[in-house]
């Protein structure tokens, strides 16, 4: 498994005036594949799910063909709004 990482720089001022450089580092992985069926740099032979031939249409925000990823902070925040709605429509 190779590891990417990015940094990300910038400088702060903090209540008493003083600078302070901050840097968040990021590390992208790459053992992780798309799932996308017309992705030739992943392989998917390994029985995992693979995403949709057909992504979603049906938004007003967003009208060309678009899968929605959710931030895993996103779906931890929110857990019980995401049961109901499933709940909902199963």
């Amino acid at each position: 498994m190779t590891r990417y990482r990015k940094l990300k720089t910038f400088i702060a001022t903090t209540y008493n005036g003083n600078v302070l450089k901050v840097v968040r580092e990021h590390y992208v992985r790459d053992d992780i594949p798309c799932g996308h069926p017309a992705c030739g740099v992943c392989t998917l032979d390994d029985g995992r799910p693979r995403l949709s031939d057909r992504p979603m249409l049906s938004s007003v925000l967003c009208p060309f063909p678009h899968y929605i990823v959710p931030d895993t902070n996103v779906v931890l925040e929110t857990v019980c709004v995401i049961l109901t709605i499933y709940a909902q429509y199963n």
